[in-house]
């Protein structure tokens, strides 16, 4: 729950997968960002935006194992936030990959109300 409002600035995807991956455009990611109102029961959400993000290659060198985003996409205060990623075909297999997301936020804390 935002404790303000702000602007989620940037998503930054990193990935350390098992195996490489040959061609990361067939596997593409689409994310989306949602939101629920502080005035709303969270049985429910809006989607306020979307993008596709190319899959990060993860190979033998340190090249194309990040991916990120740069966007604009303001909430309100008291907002609940909720990023998900789907792969389009089948995103990892291994248990042994690890997925980790760094979310880059910007608060206005001129409008904290408590």
């Amino acid at each position: 729950i935002a404790p303000c409002a702000g602007t989620i600035r940037e998503i930054i995807l990193r990935m350390h997968w098992s195996t490489s991956i040959s061609d990361p455009t067939d596997d593409a990611i689409t994310w989306k960002i949602y939101n629920r109102p502080s005035n709303k029961k969270m049985n429910g959400t809006t989607e306020l935006s979307n993008f596709s993000m190319q899959n990060p290659t993860q190979g033998t060198t340190d090249a194309n194992n990040t991916r990120r985003q740069t966007l604009s996409q303001a909430f309100n205060t008291g907002d609940a936030i909720m990023i998900s990623m789907q792969w389009t075909s089948q995103g990892p297999e291994s248990s042994a990959d690890r997925i980790y997301v760094t979310v880059v936020v910007e608060y206005d804390w001129d409008s904290v109300t408590y």
